[in-house]
């Protein structure tokens, strides 16, 4: 795969004209999980293919798609893209191609999936594709054997002219993967056309492709460059084979669609209420009385009557009576969804089997109980469940009953049929099309499967395709489907890729899962992560198109009649390029192993943004990329991703008040908090970087938001709101709608950080007079952020001016000043002595209290002096009833109140314990959960960077390094001992990595080198307890010297940057230990 341009490339094609047009198929312009194949031939004059060959020119290639697309240059694999980004803000990606390119014809192709459905990480445009090869001469190169003009050259740009066919090898009719993503991947290899992507193809079959319009052509509105490098591509090969079993897969597994028949038009990502019943004719063809187990998976449908009686299930299984003929079956699937598939099982357990080669369906399955065209099943709604025709059809007792029900109202839609009821709007009624109906749920076909315990796997050479190399697995035919089970040592993110030789209509069943617990796999429910592949006869290789989390896969061989030779299995580890510039150890080896899995997580979730876990959602959630962020800082220390992340949100303010929870995508949702941590995390970001450029671009969004917050206080001066208002998975009392009050602490504390960027920024045009991004009215910083100033007290178009900056700093700083009087007179519960969770919208003075919302009180700094010394005991205290600490991302918050009071041993000591417990049990990446005590399952997500937080805390605390000016030009080196006997790393900074060791050499004498790159100085504070120097007196009461002082009870003294130095102090008599060792 091709790396990011360089950026001699980029600048080569700076300001180059879009020639290339958008262009797609003939159909509709939104289909649902469809693919294009796209490929054009074009040539290359023989001294421009020269000179590209010795390097002396070049070739970029720029290219977008809605919604992602795989690039092929001459039969080479390129790269697939383009980042997520909002429609109106379209990503495109450039790659340098020289070296790809020959003299004569090339070929460029590319396979575009458009979603058609809005998801997580997208939002919904329309079907397209954009490329564009430009070459000419290097910039700088004056040799005349480069060839050509200093101009670019256009190669080959998409229009009408391309050749385009839709990819039928790739099945439409899958699931969706989850509700965050887009869609299950089925290939058929045998409907593959054999060298599309390669010089010499015959094309002449395809059409034409049809043109969309130019770049600027709604809903690409305006296009912008990739900011980030391409993802890695790094063999991982699996550590294991867990086990070879054969096994038989009886059921029948329906699944369907049932969105666009109960939400017509809705493309969104927005969860919904349905209301509506499905039905079909259970026909039981045997001519006796069977006994079939029906199993439910996850999804809509909770309730099911079956010939008028309510099935009762357990764990989701369930044993129904079929009589011989028609049999009811209504499905109520009512209620709250954001995600609309319905899928179960059924095979029979007593009464005739089914013959050999057929399945359970050739004794009993499904007809519809009404006309038209479609698939069996017919639905009833959108419809209340109060409307009569709901009650008739859920309560009917058997199939002529129901079929009457549907046929007055599919008469009474048709207006022939007079209904009893009084006249109103007429029930919809439809068939499920076939086109929403899944042709096999892998995932629900795999889980369901049973060992075959009387007919052995032949599996030879078991281990030989787990390496790159000459040696195979062979798995010879049994009569059965043969199961195998792999361990790839630790969770990885990225593409599969696999190799073998297998007979035509093989089919490759692959189900990927992050859990084991305790010897039980646990496949995460709602979670579609599988892969299914239709062998094409004879050798083969195969590159899944999906971006997958996982640490074990099962593969199941199904349908083949001689020996398939398995070469080779590996993902392709996919993650953002980080270089390992953090380090920490220490003497405690469980803190270092956390730290490591931290680290690791965190790369893990570290896509084209940050994402919460690679394996569920794959979505940029706000407020966790706050700490994430954080985590990336000492470990990795590269900041692009993050500030590519601050400014998706800030695009969210082009529809939403305040910025959106997760971004971009389909569920347009908000969650203040999130909204607030994303205000500090921007105050953070600049801290770290000092990146005038970035705060310039970003400040408008920053002051819109906190003016939008304004406008929420109530008459009581508070921020209420109805959203989505929690904080931690934990039982707190956030309500829908009302005043909650962490929300409120978290204000205070995001104006202050407002005010604090706007000084800064004012500080800086003081400096330079006008900063790059500040010579107008901010309208073009960030695309689709309104303009600001644009209200009262500032008139539209005005410019932002340094006395404005100290304006609005002076409004934040006064906002948040009165919001903390208020919380202090309203929220406050004088009989609990603590902040209450929430008043809720009637007036309601919540009865709940957590350690959550005062935790996040002492946090920001809100509570009045008197009150301090009670939360600050409630940080590890908390009274018998509260609501406790619920996961790790809050605990996030718990450590960074408890390092605010001093008490780094108790951080320490959660981390062991919390953490600890997950490297017990086999964990290779944090938890998104602390287990219950008696939880059947231990988490959700196994790889959750939210988790991540003692990687930071032991870098930023236990080494003591973090920022104290804006681009690390000055940082603090505090460490904490916490009864640790030594610790040593680096920290990166923008201007190179800080090294730090420390250790007690003796009971009373501890020594700290401290070495610092150049333009980074230090303020170095030893531990509590320590002076100076041996020679010192041993009293804590020292006047000034050798540049050291005292401040807070504390020895400090300066470094210059570059510096290198060892320091050595004692403990000071009559002063406690101070984390020394005993």
């Amino acid at each position: 795969m091709e790396r990011a341009t360089s950026k001699i490339s980029a600048e080569a094609i700076r300001g180059k004209d879009w020639l290339a047009r958008w262009i797609w198929s003939e159909g509709e312009p939104q289909p649902r999980n469809a693919y294009l194949y796209a490929r054009r031939s074009f040539q290359v004059p023989a001294d421009l293919g020269e000179a590209l060959a010795r390097g002396l020119s070049l070739a970029c290639l720029r290219i977008s798609a809605d919604s992602r697309y795989v690039l092929y240059l001459n039969g080479v694999r390129i790269g697939q893209g383009p980042a997520r980004s909002w429609p109106f803000d379209q990503q495109y990606d450039v790659y340098d191609v020289g070296r790809h390119l020959r003299p004569g014809e090339n070929v460029v192709a590319v396979l575009v999936q458009h979603y058609g459905e809005e998801t997580f990480q997208y939002v919904l445009g329309r079907a397209g594709l954009l490329l564009q090869v430009d070459a000419g001469v290097r910039p700088g190169n004056a040799d005349p054997a480069a060839g050509g003009s200093a101009g670019m050259l256009t190669l080959v740009a998409t229009d009408r002219t391309w050749k385009v066919q839709m990819a039928s090898a790739y099945d439409r009719r899958t699931p969706r993967i989850s509700c965050q993503q887009a869609w299950v991947e089925h290939f058929d290899s045998r409907l593959e056309p054999r060298g599309w992507t390669a010089p010499g193809f015959d094309d002449a079959d395809w059409a034409d492709a049809v043109e969309i319009g130019p770049v600027g052509t709604t809903p690409w509105t305006s296009m912008s460059p990739r900011t980030i490098p391409f993802l890695t591509e790094e063999p991982v090969y699996p550590a294991r084979l867990v086990r070879a079993r054969t096994v038989r897969s009886p059921h029948t597994i329906w699944s369907f669609d049932l969105r666009p028949s109960l939400l017509p038009g809705d493309r969104s990502a927005n969860p919904s209420v349905l209301h509506g019943l499905v039905t079909a004719a259970w026909v039981n063809r045997a001519g006796v009385e069977l006994d079939v187990e029906l199993r439910r998976f996850w999804g809509v449908g909770r309730r099911l009557r079956v010939n008028g009686e309510e099935v009762a299930f357990a764990d989701d299984v369930a044993r129904v009576g079929l009589h011989p003929g028609a049999n009811l079956f209504v499905l109520d699937v009512s209620g709250w969804n954001h995600s609309f598939f319905c899928t179960f099982g059924f095979k029979i357990v007593s009464g005739p089997g089914p013959s050999p080669g057929t399945g359970d369906e050739a004794i009993t399955g499904f007809e519809p109980l009404a006309a038209g065209e479609g698939s069996p099943w017919t639905v009833l709604g959108p419809c209340p469940e109060e409307r009569p025709e709901f009650q008739r059809l859920w309560e009917a007792r058997d199939v002529e009953t129901a079929r009457q029900v549907l046929g007055a109202v599919q008469g009474r839609e048709a207006g022939t049929e007079q209904s009893p009821e009084p006249a109103g709007e007429a029930v919809p009624f439809s068939r499920v099309a076939w086109e929403h109906v899944v042709s096999d749920h892998v995932w629900a076909r795999t889980v369901a499967q049973e060992e075959v315990p009387e007919v052995g796997p032949r599996v030879l050479e078991p281990e030989g395709f787990l390496h790159a190399g000459q040696n195979c697995t062979v798995v010879e035919p049994t009569g059965h489907d043969v199961e195998l089970w792999l361990d790839f040592g630790r969770e990885i993110a990225g593409f599969v890729e696999f190799e073998l030789d297998a007979p035509a209509g093989t089919i490759l069943d692959w189900n990927f899962f992050e859990g084991v617990q305790e010897g039980r796999i646990l496949f995460t429910d709602g979670l579609n992560n599988v892969l299914r592949y239709i062998c094409s006869e004879g050798h083969q290789f195969y590159h899944s198109i999906v971006r997958r989390g996982f640490r074990y896969a099962l593969l199941t061989l199904r349908n083949f009649h001689r020996p398939v030779r398995l070469y080779t299995v590996r993902c392709l580890l996919n993650t953002y390029p980080f270089a390992q510039r953090g380090e920490f150890t220490c003497s405690d080896s469980r803190l270092n192993e956390i730290w490591k899995m931290g680290a690791w997580t965190t790369r893990l979730c570290s896509e084209d943004t940050f994402v919460d876990c690679p394996a569920y959602e794959q979505t940029f959630w706000v407020g966790d990329s706050r700490n994430e962020a954080l985590v990336a800082q000492v470990a990795f220390g590269d900041s692009r991703l993050a500030d590519r992340c601050l400014r998706l949100v800030a695009q969210s303010l082009a529809r939403s008040p305040l910025p959106e929870s997760q971004v971009p995508s389909g569920w347009r949702n908000v969650l203040p908090a999130w909204s607030l941590l994303w205000m500090l995390a921007c105050h953070e970001h600049y801290q770290f970087t000092g990146d005038i450029d970035f705060l310039s671009a970003i400040y408008p969004a920053l002051a819109i938001t906190g003016r939008n917050f304004e406008k929420y206080l109530n008459q009581d001066g508070l921020f209420e709101i109805e959203a989505w208002n929690m904080l931690d998975w934990a039982p707190m009392d956030t309500p829908g709608a009302g005043v909650v009050t962490h929300q409120n602490g978290w204000l205070v504390e995001a104006w202050r950080r407002t005010a604090a960027l706007a000084e800064a920024l004012a500080e800086r045009w003081e400096e330079q007079r006008q900063p790059q991004g500040c010579r107008d009215t901010f309208r073009t910083a960030i695309r689709g952020v309104p303009p600001y100033p644009a209200d009262p007290p500032y008139p539209t178009g005005r410019p932002l001016t340094r006395d404005l900056l100290l304006a609005d700093a002076g409004h934040f700083r006064e906002l948040a000043a009165r919001l903390k009087e208020a919380i202090n007179r309203h929220l406050w519960s004088e009989e609990h002595q603590a902040f209450i969770d929430s008043i809720h919208a009637d007036g309601t003075r919540s009865s709940t209290i957590s350690q959550q919302t005062n935790t996040v009180m002492y946090l920001c700094d809100v509570a009045w002096p008197d009150r301090r010394p009670l939360l600050e005991r409630y940080l590890k205290e908390p009274p018998e009833g509260w609501v406790r600490v619920g996961s790790p991302f809050m605990m996030f918050f718990t450590f960074e109140a408890l390092a605010r009071s001093g008490d780094f041993e108790a951080i320490l000591d959660l981390t062991r314990e919390h953490w600890g417990f997950m490297l017990d049990h086999g964990a290779t990446t944090c938890w998104e959960v602390f287990p219950a005590p008696t939880g059947d399952r231990w988490t959700r997500s196994w790889c959750h960077a939210w988790s991540a937080g003692p990687t930071y805390f032991l870098s930023a605390y236990q080494l003591g390094v973090r920022p104290l000016a804006a681009g690390c030009r000055e940082v603090l080196v505090a460490p904490e001992p916490a009864g640790l006997r030594w610790a040593k790393g680096r920290v990166p900074t923008p201007r190179g990595e800080v090294e730090v060791s420390w250790e007690w050499e003796t009971e009373t004498e501890w020594r700290l080198h401290v070495s610092l790159p150049a333009g980074v100085q230090a303020k170095v504070v030893l531990p509590q307890g320590l002076l100076p120097d041996p020679a010192a007196p041993a009293a804590l009461a020292l006047p000034a010297r050798d540049g050291w002082r005292q401040e807070g009870g504390r020895w400090v003294t300066m470094l210059p940057g570059g510096d290198d130095r060892a320091l050595r102090t004692v403990k000071a008599r009559k002063a406690r230990l101070g984390g020394a060792p005993e």
